[in-house]
């Protein structure tokens, strides 16, 4: 039954799409997604990703032609299923809703709609959220790494400001795995915001040479070293140590970059923010290992992703 539905729901996406009927598109879309979402309660092994793929397809089409509200109904549909499957447990449903997330991220940036992109990354957070908060580890990190890719979507004019616009989705992520226990979803969370901040700094210095000859004052942005400091001293009052630690150390490399660039109010927040840790003890070699584990588990994730970039 839900196989035949399913296929019914496309063509009639399909047939919305030719005849720029936004209207009939909305509403097959959104019966995609109550189709999903009774799929994962009732269904799961009739496969809930097929009609997640449905749901993408009609987003990516409904973008060729033009109908941005396709896309952003495209996008909420597949955060209701995600976030559903979270809830039931059926975790592959959630990496591929987070997969066709990712797809149609790029597709907006491509067709230069970044109201569109906003709202892709703001579901694929909610999801992971979720996904966080039923201890699904692997998906959680999966959304924080695919939040960082779509950061790179962005025009190189908006790549800052979306930059930092990205590091308080992937804190919210973290936050809900502090919230759950799961330590290597917020030290995953920490290593990207730490990523973040040192390329914000670097695109700083970049702006700062180019404004050189005009004297202009470049304003530092540390929305990732903020968000970093916060989930640390959430690590802290939850006893996750090793997370706690981990935000400190990444703090401190943060500071020693915006260190040598001269970026002093940069190196003045790390240095405030680093006052919250000084009881963490943990040793670095352990930090270091456990750093690069998850490191690899990033790449892993990217590899998997490569083809949407």
């Amino acid at each position: 039954m839900p196989l035949t539905e399913e296929a019914r729901l496309l063509d009639q996406g399909f047939s919305a799409v030719r005849a720029r009927n936004e209207v009939q598109l909305l509403r097959t879309v959104d019966d995609l997604g109550d189709l999903g979402i009774k799929c994962v309660g009732q269904f799961p092994e009739a496969g809930p990703e097929k009609v997640v793929s449905c749901i993408q397809t009609l987003g990516e089409v409904a973008v060729e032609k033009g109908l941005t509200v396709g896309l952003l109904d495209a996008s909420v549909s597949l955060g209701r299923i995600g976030q559903e499957a979270a809830r039931k447990g059926v975790e592959e449903t959630v990496l591929a809703v987070a997969s066709a997330l990712l797809t149609l991220g790029k597709k907006a940036s491509d067709s230069g709609m970044p109201v569109s992109l906003r709202l892709v990354a703001t579901t694929l957070k909610e999801v992971g959220k979720e996904a966080a908060r039923k201890g699904m580890e692997k998906a959680a990190i999966t959304s924080q790494s695919l939040l960082k890719e779509i950061a790179t979507f962005s025009g190189c004019e908006d790549l800052e400001v979306f930059q930092a616009d990205i590091p308080s989705l992937i804190r919210d992520v973290g936050k809900s795995a502090a919230g759950a226990g799961l330590e290597n979803a917020v030290i995953s969370a920490e290593l990207l915001l730490e990523d973040a901040q040192i390329a914000l700094n670097w695109a700083l210095l970049r702006k700062r040479k180019s404004l050189y000859k005009e004297r202009r004052i470049c304003e530092e942005t540390c929305t990732p070293l903020y968000c970093l400091g916060e989930l640390g001293k959430l690590s802290s009052r939850r006893k996750l140590e090793l997370a706690a630690a981990q935000a400190a150390l990444s703090i401190e490399i943060v500071r020693k970059n915006a260190e040598a660039g001269y970026l002093g109010n940069t190196v003045l927040s790390a240095e405030c923010l680093l006052d919250s840790f000084l009881d963490v003890k943990v040793p670095r070699a352990k930090l270091n290992r456990n750093a690069e584990e998850i490191r690899r588990l990033h790449e892993k994730i990217y590899s998997q992703f490569a083809e949407v970039r």
